[in-house]
């Protein structure tokens, strides 16, 4: 199973713009307590069996929302994950192999198994006043609230993969991933010697 890594010592150039990030989240963090992790809902597919001697490979895409439960001072982050399995396997030439024998095989590559998570996580919030803005909320979320899942992810992608009878699938460590435009953005306001912004993403 493949996925594309960084290579050790190579400096990711989004680096700055997830550093913004950590620092916006930073007053909510350090108010905040985990009180729960739930998954709400689970679900895997195998789409058809794998071909011996290709590759797996897979992608994984995530969104997360913060909802703030003012009366309760409570701060809720739900997050659903899909992830993809395909083969996509290489021809003599080099190319991709030709297309769509049957349903499972588009754009030039075999649809393995595909599943769903959808989790959250529930914080209580110190203090009397939720004055947090969304851009706080949002970097909340990307940050502190995506690792304190991550690790029940990884563990329902690794028995999920297992139970679809396909080598168990053990995710990486957690990256976060951002935005082109969101990089050359703080790129440009670091050479412009302005303070860099970020947007909040739904």
């Amino acid at each position: 199973m493949g996925r594309t890594r960084p290579t050790a010592g190579w400096l990711r150039p989004d680096m700055p713009v997830i550093e913004d990030k950590r620092a916006q989240a930073a007053r909510i963090a350090g108010a905040t307590e985990l009180r729960d992790i739930q998954i709400f809902r689970i679900s895997a597919e195998l789409i058809k069996q794998p071909e011996h001697g290709q590759s797996l490979r897979y992608e994984i895409s995530t969104d997360l929302a913060a909802t703030r439960i003012d009366d309760e001072m409570v701060l809720a982050v739900e997050e659903t994950t899909n992830l993809a399995m395909w083969q996509a396997p290489e021809s003599s030439d080099g190319a991709g192999a030709d297309s769509g024998e049957d349903e499972s095989t588009t754009g030039g590559r075999t649809e393995i198994a595909s599943i769903a998570v959808v989790m959250g996580t529930l914080y209580s919030v110190a203090g009397d006043d939720f004055d947090y803005g969304e851009d706080e909320l949002q970097a909340f979320a990307e940050t502190t609230a995506q690792f304190a899942m991550y690790p029940f992810l990884r563990q329902q992608v690794h028995d999920l993969t297992s139970r679809l009878g396909l080598p168990a699938l053990v995710l990486p460590m957690l990256k976060i991933s951002l935005e082109p435009e969101e990089v050359t953005r703080v790129h440009d306001q670091r050479d412009e010697g302005t303070p860099p912004t970020t947007n909040a993403r739904s």
